[in-house]
């Protein structure tokens, strides 16, 4: 199975400022240590258990000026998943969007659905291609 036919997606309307929003997902100190040296484990990375995760697998989209849930949704790499994440929100009281994030990774397995990851609803994994 390739590893990145799963597609995880969090989406939700959030206060948070646009430059703590993509701090949660800065691998730099980990990058920037040396072997042995301690570092700060990014936020992303902490909330799925891991020290460190693979930027190459991870898509984010920010708007403070729009909270468009289609338009958040559109950032999806499959259109065909779009629709079904469409209805997914409407069905769960997610009408309003202005922050998304995916990570594909068959290896991810989240414990915690009903937990805020950066103030963002976590939708559940997806097979796409």
């Amino acid at each position: 199975m390739d590893r990145m036919s799963k597609i995880h997606v969090w989406i939700g309307l959030t206060n948070i400022k646009e430059d703590d929003f993509y701090k949660y997902f800065d691998v730099t100190g980990f990058q920037e240590s040396k072997e042995g040296e301690d570092f700060e484990i990014c936020g992303f990375a902490k909330d799925i258990n891991k020290e460190i995760y693979n930027e190459d697998f991870i898509g984010i989209y920010f708007d403070e000026d729009d909270d468009s849930l289609e338009l958040a949704l559109d950032e999806l790499p499959d259109p065909e998943l779009v629709e079904k994440l469409i209805k997914l929100c409407l069905k769960s009281n997610i009408e309003k969007a202005n922050a998304m994030f995916y990570y594909t990774d068959t290896r991810l397995e989240i414990n915690d659905s009903s937990k805020k990851y950066n103030g963002l609803n976590y939708l559940g994994c997806y097979d796409w291609d």
